[in-house]
């Protein structure tokens, strides 16, 4: 993978309206000229990552993004990686030694 932060992140993963798909824990889509990152609805610390992100618009699992370059990336991998976090402890994976 790149050098990119968002180059680390984990494969996309959530419906549109916020249920998790089994083995996906985020998505990303583009919306006319906005970015949309689809994130688990409620999570510790997430308003407070959103008010530090930069300019962007937010839904109830949607956060729009026009460009890139006006938003904090580090703060964007701290919001997705805490998602995700937070979307695999409510919906855990079967282990495969539990089959």
């Amino acid at each position: 993978m790149g050098s990119h932060p968002l180059s680390r992140l984990p494969a996309p993963s959530m419906r549109l309206i916020g249920t998790p798909i089994p083995g996906k824990l985020l998505e990303f889509a583009v919306r006319g000229r906005e970015l949309v990152v689809y994130i688990a609805e409620d999570f510790e610390g997430r308003d407070v990552l959103l008010a530090k992100l930069g300019k962007h618009k937010a839904g109830k699992v949607c956060v729009y993004i026009r460009r890139l370059a006006i938003i904090d990336l580090k703060i964007l991998e701290k919001l997705i990686a805490r998602s995700v976090a937070d979307t695999k402890s409510r919906y855990p994976q079967p282990n495969e030694n539990d089959t």
